[in-house]
């Protein structure tokens, strides 16, 4: 009996979905601007906003990665998830960018009861990620 509610526990856990490689596009968007690349491969599927100096920028999903051009400088940068404002702290990130260079971020959700924050954090380059899939 043990086994099998263990068995049931992890199978609902799991979720359905099917695992899915996703590709990143690294080519620079402009000679002019940065490119930033922020992707998802923790599959959570709430709609993640990056938000760029007080300005809505582009939504990230587990199977899109946002791509995106930024002017030459300083940008101040946060996710917002606007179904829990009130219960995610908002991590800001401030970097500078250099134009023509391709940059690659990864979105980081740390879930836990009054203190789930999400942050951008610097990461390698790569060139897809693989992540569970539940539009599949």
């Amino acid at each position: 009996m043990k086994k099998l509610l263990l068995l049931a526990v992890v199978v609902a856990l799991s979720g359905c979905g099917t695992i899915i490689t996703v590709p990143i596009d690294s080519t620079p968007a402009s000679k002019d601007k940065a490119t930033l690349i922020l992707y998802n491969e923790q599959g959570f599927t709430d709609d993640f906003q990056l938000v760029v100096d007080k300005q809505a920028v582009g939504h990230i999903s587990p199977e899109t990665p946002l791509k995106v051009q930024l002017e030459p400088g300083s940008h101040e940068m946060y996710i917002e998830l606007p179904q829990f404002i009130h219960m995610v702290i908002r991590r800001i990130t401030v970097e500078t960018f250099e134009a023509g260079k391709v940059y690659y971020r990864k979105l980081v959700c740390r879930i836990i009861p009054f203190a789930s924050d999400v942050r951008i954090e610097p990461s390698d380059k790569i060139t897809s990620y693989t992540v569970r899939s539940h539009n599949q």
